[in-house]
């Protein structure tokens, strides 16, 4: 297993050059090295993605908004280590903008991340997934007659 990649508070000047969705393309593959947190003028705090491209160079992806930053939260959440690998490959891919489905006045980009070397899902988060308290119709006893 590979050592965990350290999260780090960067400056501006320390940062790998930035993916840059409309001019490098709406499909990001890269190799996981570590998070960083800066600082964004709109946003605030937003985390950063430090990846290596197939070429060897090193890149940052802010992970603004929810549905992207929500992906990773997601991956890390559920992994025993709470973190991803160093070297994990990581793809991400930018949908077309679309109206909002709650407020059809703003458009959201949507966004797909997958991480393909992740450690499958145990059976419990497979029997876990949306769970909720069911009404089986069983008394207090379990028994359900």
């Amino acid at each position: 297993m590979a050592s965990p990649a350290a999260e780090t508070e960067y400056t501006d000047s320390e940062y790998p050059r930035a993916w840059l969705w409309d001019e490098d393309g709406d499909r990001f593959e890269g190799r996981f090295l570590g998070l960083a947190t800066g600082h964004a003028p709109m946003s605030g705090e937003t985390p950063i993605l430090q990846a290596k491209l197939e070429t060897g160079e090193e890149v940052s992806v802010w992970l603004y908004g929810v549905a992207l930053r929500g992906a990773f939260l997601r991956e890390v959440k559920r992994r025993p280590a709470k973190r991803l690998d160093e070297g994990e490959l990581i793809v991400i891919g930018r949908g077309q903008k679309r109206p909002s489905k709650t407020d059809p006045s703003r458009t959201v980009q949507p966004f797909t991340v997958k991480f393909p070397e992740a450690p499958p899902e145990s059976m419990l988060e497979i029997l876990e997934r949306g769970d909720e308290t069911v009404d089986d119709g069983a008394d207090d006893d379990g028994v359900p007659f």
